[in-house]
């Protein structure tokens, strides 16, 4: 079933993004990195996340708050954004973790739907740092970041209430610092081939990974389109007495599905399972049927999945960017997917740091949807988790990209900023410019820095 994307009506307009200001964002980002650097994992056993983040856990089950961990190679924070939303449309109190933040810092950490204000999280930043330096921890960027969160958590329960913590996995999930809290229920919205330098090259090496978020008793809700994942991770629950549904196998989800409405219905069975229970009774009422008719209603209506999940902004006289972020090739094959019937002027991309053959095959890929585009350029971004950073071509994986685009007919930029320009500009080549619509896909990283470029233009 097709999700229908409205892209005739904007989510958003650039100059209205809450309340960004960047050198607030800067001064923030400046402090991180003076303190941990880039944001990279602490190898071996030099990681203190497992005690430190563990020491929430009787807090969090006093409380009687609730916690849902999300995991999965592509999805999971559009996912856990969708259920957020759902779970406060209950009346339920929540606080929503994801990872890696578009524009913002702040998108990191949403208490009750409302990103925390830059005054409060920069004196978290500070109380969280003196905390560490006081007790000897050693925590990695993202680990001193979801550490700020659960000692944010805390606040928020004392001073409004908490009901539901929502957590996206960072990167695999059995080391991720999310899974050292106990889960009440748990998810894995898809499976594929990413971060191989950490989790293996093998599908059954990055599901177990993926399979370390699970515990005996609790809930898994998997989304496999691979008979054979479910197969394998039926086997696994089986052994570790871990109740285990798969969407597609249950007739919920169909391979035709697109990317969006997979996400949605992963969302909203989640919050099916979660406000009634696990009994017979309501896998009976959560029909497929039902639960696809359901979320083809309004059912999301003014929800969106998150900063850079089909996110569209409108420039003015009819100049619109969508933004989607599609990091790997299963993330570009889904892309194309839920794109279906919609046509771009221009097409501009840049990764992250990974293999070369993703990324050959997400240029191939791409190639072969002359329809969805006029033209389609790759490009580089400035950023210490950007792929070819130094904007070096003369390695023999970066030549053969470079050979590829050729072949291909896809410009390589070297500045995208230029190529933004015209947008802003009342005329272009001499003449008025007409609408055009730009689809800015591939690393979360760069689109934030997108972002970032417009916002600064307005």
């Amino acid at each position: 079933m097709k999700d229908c994307l409205d892209l005739n009506n904007p989510t958003a307009v650039v100059g209205r993004e809450g309340d960004f200001q960047p050198h607030s964002e800067d001064s923030l980002n400046t402090k991180l990195s003076e303190w941990y650097g880039e944001e990279r994992l602490l190898v071996g056993n030099k990681s203190d996340a497992k005690e430190v983040i563990s020491a929430f856990k009787p807090f969090f089950e006093e409380k009687k708050i609730k916690i849902i961990v999300i995991g999965g190679t592509n999805g999971k924070g559009e996912t856990a954004h969708r259920l957020d939303a759902l779970l406060r449309r209950e009346g339920l109190k929540t606080a929503l973790w994801t990872s890696p933040h578009v524009l913002s810092l702040r998108e990191r950490f949403l208490f009750h739907g409302e990103q925390v204000s830059y005054k409060f999280l920069n004196q978290q930043l500070d109380n969280a740092r003196e905390s560490c330096l006081n007790s000897g921890w050693s925590l990695s960027y993202y680990e001193f970041l979801f550490f700020v969160f659960c000692e944010l958590s805390l606040s928020i329960e004392r001073s409004k209430g908490l009901d539901v913590v929502l957590l996206e996995v960072g990167l695999g999930g059995r080391l991720d610092a999310v899974n050292f809290l106990g889960p009440d229920l748990t998810a894995i919205c898809s499976l594929s081939r990413d971060h191989q330098g950490i989790l293996g090259h093998r599908l059954k090496d990055i599901l177990i990974e993926k399979l370390g978020i699970s515990r005996p008793q609790v809930p898994l809700i998997t989304g496999f389109e691979l008979e054979w994942l479910q197969l394998q991770t039926q086997n696994f629950c089986s052994e570790k007495e871990v109740p285990h549904h798969d969407l597609f196998n249950m007739g919920y989800l169909k391979k035709s599905d697109d990317y969006v409405f997979r996400n949605k219905v992963m969302a909203y069975f989640l919050k099916e399972v979660f406000c009634l229970g696990e009994k017979k009774a309501v896998f009976e009422k959560l029909s497929p049927d039902a639960v696809r008719k359901e979320v083809c209603k309004d059912l999301f209506s003014g929800f969106t999945g998150g900063k850079g999940r089909f996110e569209q902004w409108s420039l003015g006289q009819d100049n619109d960017v969508l933004f989607v972020g599609a990091h790997n090739i299963d993330g570009i094959r889904k892309l194309t997917e839920a794109l279906t019937g919609a046509f771009f002027d221009h097409v501009l991309l840049s990764f992250s740091k990974r293999n070369k053959k993703d990324i050959l095959d997400s240029l191939s890929h791409l190639a072969t949807y002359p329809c969805l585009y006029k033209s389609i350029s790759l490009t580089f971004f400035d950023h210490e988790k950007a792929w070819n950073k130094e904007a070096q071509v003369s390695g023999e994986g970066e030549d053969q990209i470079l050979k590829l685009c050729d072949s291909l007919d896809i410009k390589v930029l070297s500045n995208w900023q230029e190529s933004l320009n015209g947008i802003f500009q009342k005329k272009a080549f001499g003449k008025k410019t007409e609408g055009k619509r730009t689809l800015v896909t591939g690393s979360y990283y760069f689109i934030g820095e997108v972002q970032k470029f417009l916002l600064s233009k307005v």
